[in-house]
């Protein structure tokens, strides 16, 4: 399943986050959260987690990527549950990285193998540059 899609949420006074009903079932009972690029936090399904994981270790194997960014990736995830309403919960360190409050606004965005929920402030600028991206495309 594709994940795609912006959708408006709201973090609520638990720090708790629904998703699209339509892709809860691509995750099942749980999910990672993890840093993203660009100050957001990814929400990967486990399956994937683990995939991504494995890339990861042969890229510091093949000396792409650093030792150190994998263990940032590695410390900063975290295996939540979804409830029966589809709510994970964004713990306070993820929050803290993304900018994220309780009760705040914030979009959930697709990038096919994931989402990634953003302050609508940090996502504004991004998603303005990929649609110029896209406009600009000579294809």
């Amino acid at each position: 399943m594709l994940l795609v899609g912006t959708h408006d949420r709201r973090l609520d006074d638990k720090h708790r986050l629904a998703l699209p009903a339509q892709f809860r079932p691509h995750f099942g009972d749980q999910c990672y959260l993890a840093r993203g690029r660009k100050k957001c936090v990814d929400i990967i399904s486990t399956d994937d987690f683990e995939r991504v994981g494995q890339q990861l270790l042969e890229a510091v194997g093949r000396g792409e990527i650093s030792e150190n960014k994998l263990m940032a990736i590695a410390a900063s995830a975290v295996l939540v549950s979804i409830d029966k309403q589809g709510r994970i919960v964004v713990e306070e360190r993820l929050r803290d990285y993304a900018g994220l409050t309780a009760e705040q606004s914030v979009i959930l965005s697709g990038r096919f193998d994931r989402f990634q929920i953003w302050t609508p402030e940090r996502f504004a600028p991004l998603d303005a540059d990929g649609t110029d991206d896209i406009a600009e495309d000579d294809r």
